[in-house]
């Protein structure tokens, strides 16, 4: 089987051969032995560990030579490999590794998904059942077989601990693995759509095949692909400890005959799950989900020291980490921090103030006897029951801020600030327009996402523009319905205003200084795409467990086919992305380690900075050279991990600390 998948690998190198006529045999007789391998791989029945773990890797080498996967990532994935010539190894390494290989299995599907996606949407507006063409084809790839091989080991480790998860009788639970720890409890909905569903319930507990980028409040999530561990949505979950977990199509396929009964959903620190109908459930969960539904956890926004007084612009080296909650929300302020501490690698920049933002809002509302402040709180008095006339009143609220007129002074004043610390008059320096506000980065609540960010705007009336918008966005329908399930004073919600002039970076993202795949506190995690706005948004992006040792492991490479650049006269352009060199390079990598060192080193205990770290880090490279956007702490939900049921989940994980390769395995 290894001289198959290396036959494979030839004949895709093979393929540059410039008489076309040769191309299409080579073609041929890659998918003919494509076919061959499929079928009789079945018979090699690894009796080992070590030899089950030589399976996935000859199979990733016939994937990769079958065209599912780029040679590069091959390469990452053989360089990541154990130690060779040893027999017995560290268990938590070969549990990476065999995650990794789980993984590769995604990298594969994705693959097909990046090319025949759009495809699959047009068509699905006429044929639903061309939403089965993914799973046709990769049953019918070496795929198929790598799934069986990865998802086998993953059961000969889980074994190893003593841990099964727990999910409705008849499903396998191999391939399913947690991601982020809670509780959750409502009704289970399969999403067939790849868009995700046009209305959410905050009480149902949602299967997707990828989790959509603008999800709106959900108990639970679960999800075939993993989905970008740094995105938006991820950070949101992890946060405020929304149980989500990652399943196989076959998994997701199985529970559709669910779909609308009520379920328990349980995801423990280790990444065990318990997904149990309403009827299955022992004592200590019904408490579990009748004190749930008495004591929803709620936070609040701290107004204490906000200073409404200060309602001119400020330049961002005026500002420090400790203007946070009192001039501007903490993008801004640490912002401020890092040019002060890092000068390289960060531009200037004006911040719009709360205070400014709170002096437009005392305008009279047109058509109202009252501003605009006075109709908001208005608005959020609205009866809890009535939630369907508060959103109404929220849309009018919005409309009307878009269509604010600024004060007097406000545009000159601008312009003035423009000139003297961009370089230029408003219409002439390109800028992105960011949301900050009082919500953000409190230590319960992320707030990641939730609110606008314009990007590369120039025209002047569209700039103007462009601010409004973002003034109003902390009022928008997801925005709102997020703050409302976990803010006990939604009304307090102030947003400054972030201007920063376009970086128009060649690749960018987000590095967060925590292993996630790992749970190490030493290691790293960096997800990047090329082009602007990289990760954040739930691309697939090219991610990175990155070693305290200094191995860097990748999870997952670049399956987008477009990227964003940012031209001088404003606006966005997409340009077609190419998958078949790396994202980040060698160097790069290294320069995110020794960004991450001085980061751990300078920033904790650095006043106005919470906490000592995890940080999470917004940053891209222009010519090689790094530029930083935002550091924030990363927020995860420690009372989740804190909660008895699911310590007790973990506690029957009893991890080994090595394992012999040349252990027996059944058959």
């Amino acid at each position: 089987f290894g001289r198959m998948a290396s036959l494979l690998l030839d004949i895709r190198g093979w393929m540059t051969e410039s008489i076309a006529v040769n191309r299409l045999s080579l073609m041929d007789a890659s998918l003919e032995l494509e076919t061959i391998m499929l079928s009789a791989i079945r018979g090699w029945q690894p009796e080992t560990l070590g030899e089950l773990m030589e399976k996935c890797r000859v199979l990733v080498t016939a994937a990769t030579g079958a065209g599912y996967l780029e040679l590069w990532e091959r390469d990452a994935f053989e360089l990541s490999g154990l130690p060779q010539g040893q027999d017995r190894l560290n268990f938590r390494e070969i549990r990476l590794r065999s995650e990794q290989m789980r993984r590769v299995v995604d990298w594969g599907v994705g693959m097909i998904r990046s090319y025949y996606q759009p495809e699959i949407d047009t068509f699905s507006r006429f044929e639903p059942l061309v939403h089965g063409a993914v799973d046709d084809r990769i049953r019918s790839s070496v795929l198929l077989s790598l799934g069986d091989a990865a998802g086998r080991l993953t059961e000969v480790l889980t074994a190893e601990t003593g841990w099964t998860h727990r999910l409705p009788d008849g499903i396998k639970p191999h391939g399913v693995r947690g991601l982020n720890s809670g509780l959750a409890y409502g009704p289970l909905e399969v999403v067939d759509d790849p868009s995700g569903p046009a209305v959410t319930d905050a009480k149902t507990i949602y299967a997707f095949t990828t989790v959509p980028a603008e999800l709106k409040p959900v108990a639970g999530i679960l999800a075939v692909s993993e989905g970008n561990l740094v995105s938006h949505v991820q950070l949101l979950a992890r946060n405020l400890g929304i149980p989500n977990a990652a399943v196989t199509p076959d998994t997701l396929a199985a529970l559709r005959e669910y779909s609308g009964r009520p379920f328990f959903f349980a995801v423990s620190a280790k990444g065990g799950v318990v997904l149990k109908p309403d009827g299955v459930l022992s004592p200590q969960e019904r408490d579990l989900v009748r004190n749930r539904r008495r004591q929803p956890e709620r936070f609040s926004v701290p107004v204490e020291k906000i200073d409404l007084s200060r309602t001119a612009p400020v330049t961002l080296s005026r500002l420090r980490a400790t203007d946070s909650g009192r001039l501007c929300g903490p993008k801004a302020a640490n912002l401020g921090e890092l040019k002060y501490l890092f000068p390289a690698y960060v531009g200037e920049g004006i911040v719009l103030p709360f205070g400014l933002f709170r002096e437009h809002m005392e305008q009279p509302m047109p058509g109202q006897n009252s501003s605009y402040w006075d109709f908001l709180v208005r608005s959020l008095a609205v009866p809890g029951e009535n939630e369907a006339e508060r959103l109404k009143a929220l849309s009018q609220l919005r409309d009307a801020i878009r269509k604010m007129p600024l004060l007097p002074g406000f545009e000159s004043g601008l312009d003035e600030l423009f000139r003297t610390e961009l370089g230029g008059m408003m219409g002439t320096v390109p800028v992105f327009i960011r949301s900050d506000t009082n919500m953000e980065d409190i230590s319960e609540f992320t707030g990641a996402g939730l609110n606008l960010t314009v990007f590369n705007v120039r025209d002047r009336k569209a700039l103007l523009q462009g601010i409004r918008d973002v003034w109003a966005s902390p009022y928008s329908e997801r925005s709102y319905l997020w703050r409302q399930k976990y803010l006990s004073n939604p009304e307090n919600v102030y947003p400054s205003v972030l201007l920063l002039p376009t970086v128009n970076v060649e690749r960018s993202g987000v590095v967060i200084t925590h292993g996630i795949a790992s749970d190490q506190p030493e290691d790293i995690t960096a997800a990047f795409s090329l082009g602007a706005g990289g990760a954040v948004e739930g691309q697939t992006s090219e991610t990175y467990l990155m070693r305290a040792g200094g191995r860097d492991l990748l999870l997952t490479p670049s399956r987008e086919r477009w990227h964003i650049r940012l031209p001088p006269e404003g606006g966005s352009a997409k340009v077609r992305s190419l998958l078949h060199r790396p994202v980040l390079s060698g160097d790069d990598l290294l320069k995110i380690r020794n960004l991450v060192a001085e980061v751990r080193r300078i920033l904790p205990g650095t006043p106005g900075i919470e906490g000592h770290g995890p940080f999470d880090i917004e940053m891209g490279f222009l010519a090689d050279e790094i530029r930083l956007f935002q550091v924030r702490p990363f927020m995860e939900n420690r009372r989740a991990a804190r909660m008895n049921y699911l310590q007790e989940m973990d506690r029957q994980h009893t991890a080994p600390e090595t394992l012999s390769l040349n252990r027996r395995i059944d058959p």
